[in-house]
């Protein structure tokens, strides 16, 4: 298999090359393509180190999806969409939290835990709105 974007000096110049979402996006291409047998043979190696690193690009992926959902709830639940009624308001804060728990399930230990830790403070701000609301 013949990686085709180009020569890497080091382990550190592929993973800085790797960092930059344009080149991230082209290597999951063809780490996926590579999986599928387009790329020619594959070991057993490489391909448990292929799965690996979609693995983590899939964690990544999810975690910042979750990080802007709680940005977005705890400026929903801390009052900062002032147009929007209390009920309204509390209806998408559930809605909110519930996309945020279950995509959560998806992240593994000990990632989850320290979402977890991150959404108790917008979590405890809705639980104050449905207080207000009742």
């Amino acid at each position: 298999m013949q990686f085709p974007f180009g020569e890497f000096k080091s382990a550190d110049d592929f993973a800085a090359w790797a960092q930059v979402s344009e080149n991230a996006a082209k290597l999951e291409v063809f780490t996926r393509r590579a999986l599928a047998g387009e790329m020619g043979d594959v070991t057993p190696e490489m391909r448990e180190a292929l799965e690996q690193w979609l693995s983590i690009q899939k964690t990544k992926a999810t975690i910042r999806k979750l990080r802007e959902k709680s940005t977005e709830l705890a400026a929903l639940a801390g009052g900062q969409s002032t147009d929007l009624s209390l009920p309204e308001r509390v209806r998408r804060c559930q809605r909110l939290m519930e996309e945020i728990t279950d995509a959560m399930l998806d992240v593994p230990e000990p990632d989850r835990t320290a979402l977890f830790r991150d959404l108790m403070p917008a979590r405890d701000l809705l639980r104050s709105l449905q207080a207000d609301g009742d």
